[in-house]
């Protein structure tokens, strides 16, 4: 029964631990008069909950999806009145706007070789919207099913992109940005595209570790990089190429060695971010040539002006505290039980001593008299 009640006693503090560190629970009360959120905080940190009901008609918010913050939808052909004496209320603005999925499209393809990737194309604004492609400097490797199309609201497409490199490109790293326009908005798809040998003797992996996703100007990122030898000549020396660019195909900076392969060789290579970066998404690529062989891999990674630290490193601390205050509750635990344990034991010796005196004629009072005068003997002893 001790054991349960401590084991409780634990339990009890480690959930207190999590519901302080998840900090404020909010409690959505949804009802079609009156939307709002109202909530009792359990911690230190509160938990906002956003949407439709908040009184403010903002994201993808419209008239037609969120009538309780943005009001009822204008009639389309109505012709917007002019505003009364009295300052009755105004027409709400229709919002232009529409989203891209993937955001980023890696692709890679061998030299002669043909692959095809689909895009989503979302309306999601209020109105009709007319959209206008433009490949930019990637137009001689896709070949994408529609230039220009049109959504009406709340309307999507899917659009396929035919990847294809010629027999004779040369193996690189080829990177572009594909423009969606529509009634004044522009939105691009970051495109990356591996063009490999048609028959190659290495393979090679590049990864940037999460730490390095975030870089600022000046600063290092790294990739870990692994070489693999598919071919029969063991070791050989292959040159191997490095490059930080942009998705404009700008060379940020470069680094180029040669290094002996035998089956497989596994490193990490650190590239210095130039101080004139500016801030957005670039591309960390290696390749790897012997020959005529050539093997490409890359990855990407932001230049920023602030890292943001992990949110495992932003309460590390209070773990640690946290695990501190369960320690010393575990140890006051420990002591009381031992406690205990020794207030147990006195008393069953006190027990047997009275019934071992009552047994021989002895009174209850000189029992208990010379019981504490034996306690104090044991105590000064020790």
């Amino acid at each position: 029964m001790r054991r349960f009640s401590n084991t409780l006693i634990a339990f009890l503090a480690i959930a207190l631990m999590f519901f302080s560190l998840i900090g404020n629970i909010y409690v959505v009360d949804l009802t079609e008069r009156n939307m709002k959120a109202t909530g009792v905080p359990i911690g230190e940190v509160s938990v906002l909950v956003i949407g439709c009901g908040d009184g403010t008609c903002s994201g993808d918010e419209t008239c037609s999806s969120c009538s309780a913050d943005c009001g009822a939808c204008p009639s389309v052909s109505a012709e917007p009145s002019a505003p009364s004496a009295g300052g009755g209320p105004r027409q709400r603005p229709l919002i232009r706007n529409f989203i891209i999925e993937p955001e980023l499209l890696k692709v890679s393809i061998k030299q002669g070789q043909t692959l095809t990737r689909v895009v989503t194309i979302a309306n999601t604004g209020d109105t009709r919207l007319d959209f206008s492609v433009d490949l930019k400097n990637l137009a001689d490797f896709i070949l994408i099913s529609e230039e220009s199309f049109s959504l009406e609201r709340g309307e999507s497409k899917v659009l396929t992109l035919d990847f294809s490199a010629h027999i004779d490109e040369i193996p690189d790293v080829y990177s572009g940005l594909i423009e969606f326009s529509a009634n004044g908005i522009s939105k691009n798809l970051r495109v990356i595209l591996e063009v490999e040998s048609r028959k190659a003797l290495f393979d090679v992996f590049l990864k940037i570790p999460e730490e390095y996703k975030q870089v600022k100007k000046g600063n290092m990122v790294l990739g870990d990089i692994t070489i693999l030898n598919m071919g029969d000549l063991m070791p050989v020396d292959v040159f191997v190429y490095y490059a930080l660019k942009d998705f404009e195909g700008k060379i940020l900076h470069n680094e180029q060695e040669t290094l002996a392969i035998s089956e497989r060789l596994g490193y990490s290579k650190y590239l210095v971010v130039p101080q004139d970066a500016v801030e957005g998404t670039y591309i960390y690529y290696v390749k790897v040539d012997y020959g005529n062989s050539s093997a490409i891999s890359s990855d990407t990674f932001e230049v920023v002006s602030e890292v943001e630290k992990p949110k495992a490193w932003i309460t590390f601390k209070i773990y640690w505290l946290w695990l501190l205050i369960l320690l010393l509750i575990l140890l006051n635990l420990w002591f009381w039980s031992r406690r205990k344990k020794k207030q147990d034991a006195s008393k069953f010796s006190l027990r047997n001593y009275v019934h071992r005196k009552l047994r021989k004629g002895h009174s209850y009072r000189t029992i208990k008299k010379k019981f504490s005068k034996k306690n104090k003997r044991k105590r000064n002893v020790r």
